[in-house]
């Protein structure tokens, strides 16, 4: 090579081979990973066994969980911008004809996406983590100066997707948690059918105004458990394609955040349909079953549940409630309005209201409105308290608890 030099420098006599590139892996069933990937390979002896280690560093990589990687059909999980550390072994026995089979293990981490269907939005971290050594592994990768741990502590078999999140369902609520995501695909005909479930556990639900900050106004499920499916079908046989559809549930504790004088408890659940028919499919969160379940096709999108609600210390509603929430922007100014709606519900005027010593006024069978309201003004730098208005509707009968 006239005019250059090439310095070819190795420390000891280890046989060692390394090349780069850009490339696409396609991980069994699970993800697809592209990237900027580097290779070194190594090899060593003992007795009769040669065991070669193929290490793989792969930099500014992009991995997928779902239908029609890489197209502009494509539906699922992405995550984007990490780096990945792979492992993969291969053990070649002179003493025996049959050889075991090359094993591997990876991990990678970084921004999490929700790409191809309409009305939901996921953001945070998720990581990609596989273990199929069928041993321990603890190894150290160097992408691009910066060093990924390949560390699984037992033998276990790991095929998993799963992180810190929060999933914004369209304009309905805001879902932050640690979430795990599975996927499988099924081929009949020219039709084939990829199913994406999400399970998730000790989760936070919120409805209304400036999630996730100290000036949230509005109704929250805790220590939520989750179930979602999502669903693509791609037909290779049809000139247009439907679109990805998606169904979940959750419960969990209710409470309302951001308003003085209004206190809920009791069980919200956040129930939506998007998938156009009926759904009756169960994921397990923490072994723990979550059935999600809608018996027509009706679009659903309901955050509702059996909840008390105290209004300082004037009155206490409880009963079934179902909740909505909408917000509108004019200029500076974005209005977030909240409604409660409940019927044949038990309304208490007192002290010691659901104890055994309840002494004031109770009424049942009665029907009950309420209307929250927050206004955030991005032009001023204090913001306003959010204010309520209620209503309650009152049958002819009540009566008189006096202890």
């Amino acid at each position: 090579m006239q005019g250059t030099s090439v310095h070819v420098k190795f420390d000891d006599g280890t046989d060692i081979t390394q090349w780069s590139g850009s490339a696409t892996l396609a991980v069994a069933d699970f993800v697809s990973v592209s990237g900027d990937f580097a290779f070194e390979r190594s090899s060593t002896t003992n007795g009769d066994v040669t065991t070669t280690e193929i290490l793989v560093a792969v930099a500014n990589t992009n991995i997928f969980l779902g239908a029609n990687a890489n197209t502009n059909r494509a539906t699922g999980v992405k995550i984007t911008g990490a780096k990945l550390g792979l492992v993969i072994r291969a053990f070649d026995d002179v003493s025996t004809s049959t050889q075991s089979d090359a094993t591997y293990a990876f991990l990678a981490e970084g921004s999490a996406a929700l790409v191809g269907i309409d009305g939901l939005h996921l953001s945070g971290s998720l990581s990609a983590r596989v273990n199929r050594m069928g041993a321990p592994i603890d190894k150290t990768i160097d992408v691009n100066g910066t060093l990924v741990r390949v560390k699984f502590d037992t033998a276990a078999e790991v095929v998993q997707l799963s992180g810190d999140v929060s999933l914004q369902i369209a304009d309905f609520v805001t879902v932050s948690g640690a979430f795990a995501f599975e996927s499988v695909s099924e081929t009949m005909g020219t039709k084939t059918t990829t199913r994406i479930t999400a399970a998730a556990a000790d989760i936070d639900i919120f409805m209304g105004a400036n999630a996730g900050t100290e000036e949230a106004t509005g109704v929250q499920i805790t220590g939520a458990k989750l179930g979602l499916v999502m669903r693509s079908v791609t037909d290779t046989a049809a000139p247009t394609q439907e679109e990805s559809k998606y169904a979940l549930v959750a419960e969990g504790a209710a409470a309302l955040i951001g308003v003085d004088g209004l206190t809920v408890t009791g069980r919200l659940a956040a129930r939506v349909n998007r998938m156009g028919a009926p759904v009756d499919e169960t994921i397990y969160v923490r072994n723990t079953p979550v059935r999600i379940k809608f018996d027509d096709s009706s679009d659903i999108a309901q955050f509702a549940g059996n909840v008390s609600l105290q209004v300082a210390d004037f009155v206490s509603v409880s009963g079934s409630f179902a909740f909505e929430s909408e917000s509108k922007t004019v200029g500076t100014a974005t209005t977030t309005v909240i409604t409660a709606a409940a019927a044949d519900i038990d309304i208490f005027l007192g002290a010691n209201a659901g104890a055994a010593n309840a002494v004031g006024v109770s009424i049942s069978d009665a029907s009950f409105g309420l209307v929250l309201q927050k206004v955030d003004d991005t032009s001023l730098s204090t913001q306003a308290d959010s204010t309520y208005a209620l209503w309650p509707r009152v049958p002819r009968h009540w009566s008189v608890s006096m202890g």
